[in-house]
């Protein structure tokens, strides 16, 4: 699918622009990519770079025109003129700016995807007048992080772990007899890995203690 890649450089941050190009690469090809907004110097720099790392043409708006709707006119303007060239089939909006729904509805009605990108403020009314939305500043957790949660949660359960307590030294054993050794294993445990997760719970017992664990019943399911 060609797409146009249209963004709201006043409403998003920069840092979002990796994960936006990743989700449109999932989609198609980003043929036309702009990035619309007016850029005193205070915020060009932060930009810059990543605008050019992803290959944007930068629509530099005046920076004494009055109102804070210069940007969304000049995108609505520019997606307009891009619908009536006719080589996009599919339009990627970046902006949590609801005032972009009618723009979204227009794109569909001339049969265009519309995918919008925004952050979780994002209102409804934007979200449903897209084909599809998606949130950014969300980042997703890193594949490694979750096969480790995975295989600690099934060591613990295989160990028989599952509402009963068991010595969290036989868990690291188990661990390193598959070949999957964990070090820190109890500060892994009590990382964000799985802080507030409801999977497992440690206590301590004895002087000095020893450490124990269990998989609540909810985890094992």
């Amino acid at each position: 699918m060609r797409l146009a890649v249209l963004i709201d450089a006043e409403n998003v941050p920069p840092s979002a622009l990796d994960q936006v190009m990743s989700a449109v690469s999932k989609r198609g090809t980003a043929e036309t990519r702009r990035a619309y907004g007016r850029w005193p110097e205070g915020k060009i720099a932060a930009w810059k770079d990543v605008l050019r790392r992803h290959a944007f043409c930068r629509v530099s708006l005046d920076p004494c025109l009055p109102g804070k709707n210069a940007a969304d006119i000049a995108l609505t303007i520019g997606a307009m003129e891009l619908l009536h060239e006719g080589k996009h089939e599919g339009f990627c909006i970046v902006s949590s700016d609801s005032d972009f729904a009618p723009l979204a509805r227009r794109l569909r009605e001339s049969s265009r995807k519309v995918f919008g990108f925004g952050e979780s403020k994002a209102s409804p009314a934007w979200r449903e007048e897209c084909s599809a939305f998606v949130e950014i500043g969300v980042v997703p957790e890193a594949p490694e992080r979750i096969a480790l949660r995975k295989q600690i949660l099934a060591t613990v359960k295989a160990a028989g772990g599952v509402d009963d307590y068991i010595r969290l030294s036989a868990v690291g054993q188990k661990l390193s007899a598959q070949g999957k050794p964990v070090r820190g294993l109890l500060k892994v445990i009590e990382s964000d890995l799985f802080s507030g997760s409801g999977l497992l719970q440690l206590k301590r017992q004895g002087m000095p203690p020893d450490v124990f664990v269990r998989l609540l019943s909810a985890a094992a399911e």
